[in-house]
């Protein structure tokens, strides 16, 4: 939906990859929309994306529920639409994953081709991404094992009250403990590349490349490269993939 400065609201119909800031050089990004009447004013236009992800640091707080208000407002179909809704906590990572990340695009097309080398396509879903990440470099978890455990750990946010989200060592456990919380592709999960650290402690994203909403669809497996067990491992994580949902 395109929001112009006058509160009309349309509906994209199409657009081209480019940068949305008319002061900045090269590729400009070209949007069609319907229901043109050559009123619009296209000075300066708001996008809302049809898909986001909007989290929060709690800062040490607690709460029983939560509730979702949508103040009263126009939108260009009419009405409010929620498709998927998914409330969750944030797993940080403590390690980073290694390089050599792997995003993948399916699509769901069936192609069936005659003898003659004639073919057909139907499609039956819409296309969806898939990231498979893994921390194959190893990760050590001398400091998150044994007899005398001092872990280091990682904060989202430098306000008053933040508290540690991960340890920098135990990841392989985690990671393991999560896939059995959620019981495999049971649940939905988010992956989110990159966070950025606090403060603000509150920040909407909504770009594609920013999350994916999937399940996980690959076993976790760990490798142990050298140390002794539970003491001093050095763990690698296999592949782990995430699939969209669509």
């Amino acid at each position: 939906t395109l929001e112009f400065t006058s509160g009309k609201l349309r509906k994209i119909s199409q657009n081209t990859e480019g940068n949305t800031r008319g002061s900045l050089d090269g590729r400009q990004a070209t949007i069609t929309f319907e229901g043109a009447d050559d009123t619009e004013s296209t000075s300066q236009v708001r996008i809302w994306a049809p898909n986001f992800v909007a989290w929060w640091n709690m800062l040490g707080e607690t709460a029983q529920g939560w509730r979702l208000r949508i103040p009263a407002q126009d939108t260009v179909d009419g009405d409010l639409r929620v498709g998927t809704l998914v409330w969750a906590n944030v797993h940080a990572f403590g390690t980073p994953y290694a390089f050599g990340r792997a995003l993948g695009q399916q699509h769901g097309v069936q192609v069936v081709e005659a003898e003659d080398r004639t073919y057909r396509t139907r499609t039956l879903a819409p296309s969806r991404r898939s990231v498979t990440i893994s921390w194959s470099d190893g990760v050590p978890t001398c400091n998150a094992s044994g007899e005398s455990p001092d872990p280091d750990y990682v904060k989202l946010s430098d306000s008053s009250g933040a508290l540690p989200v991960a340890s920098s060592f135990d990841l392989p456990m985690t990671l393991r403990g999560l896939a059995e919380q959620i019981n495999g592709p049971s649940l939905p999960v988010i992956y989110l590349p990159r966070l950025e650290k606090g403060p603000p402690d509150a920040t909407t994203l909504n770009r594609r490349r920013d999350f994916l909403v999937g399940v996980i669809d690959s076993d976790i497996q760990l490798d142990t490269v050298q140390g002794d067990e539970n003491e001093n491992e050095f763990i690698r994580v296999a592949s782990v993939r995430i699939r969209e949902i669509v």
